[in-house]
């Protein structure tokens, strides 16, 4: 049995920071905020970092320049027991989220399903063999998208949104018509709510 231990006087290359820690050893190393970042950053990201300070600018520069699972500042360990908050690493020191919804969302697979009527396959009849040239000219792509280097596409509108509208307003229309062709009874019903 080990009692809790403090060790100080320890150097950067002591086995001590080389290898994790699972007992009641504590190693200090005199450093500043800055020194102790560069330090963290120079090594695999750590499982969790612990901050003792009351210098909002010091925590927001360590808080800004690290990356690590959790954060704990004035206090150790007390991230990990909080209700429903992630809780895991990153990179060598885990991988995901676990407690509450995160560690649900960590072990499940989202699938996407999507079912395309199948009328639909009738408007979308040009990508099927025997091509022509009419039918080719819906595969035709512009060279030139207008997209801006250094901004996300979400950023930049491109075509307006008057084309998304029009384009909305015929899936509409192709829409209502194969339910009148499908179904004539249940158009004429609405019509004579009307």
């Amino acid at each position: 049995m080990l009692s809790p231990t403090v060790v100080t006087d320890v150097g950067i290359d002591d086995s001590l920071l080389s290898e994790e820690l699972f007992g009641p050893i504590c190693p200090v190393i005199k450093a500043t905020y800055k020194d102790a970042v560069h330090q963290t950053n120079s090594g695999p990201h750590p499982l969790a970092i612990y901050i003792f300070s009351s210098d909002r600018s010091e925590i927001g520069y360590v808080l800004q320049n690290t990356i690590s699972g959790g954060v704990t500042i004035n206090d150790v360990l007390m991230h990990y027991g909080v209700p429903g908050a992630p809780f895991g690493g990153v990179g060598d020191s885990g991988q995901g989220y676990y407690h509450g919804k995160y560690g649900f969302m960590a072990f499940t697979h989202q699938r996407t399903i999507l079912e395309m009527p199948t009328w639909m396959d009738r408007l979308m009849a040009f990508r099927y063999p025997p091509f022509d040239m009419k039918n080719m000219s819906n595969f035709v792509v512009k060279n030139n998208l207008g997209f801006r280097r250094g901004e996300a596409m979400e950023d930049q509108v491109v075509g307006g949104s008057r084309s998304w509208v029009w384009a909305g307003f015929g899936v509409l229309v192709a829409s209502a018509i194969g339910v009148a062709v499908k179904n004539p009874q249940s158009v004429r019903g609405l019509f004579l709510q009307i």
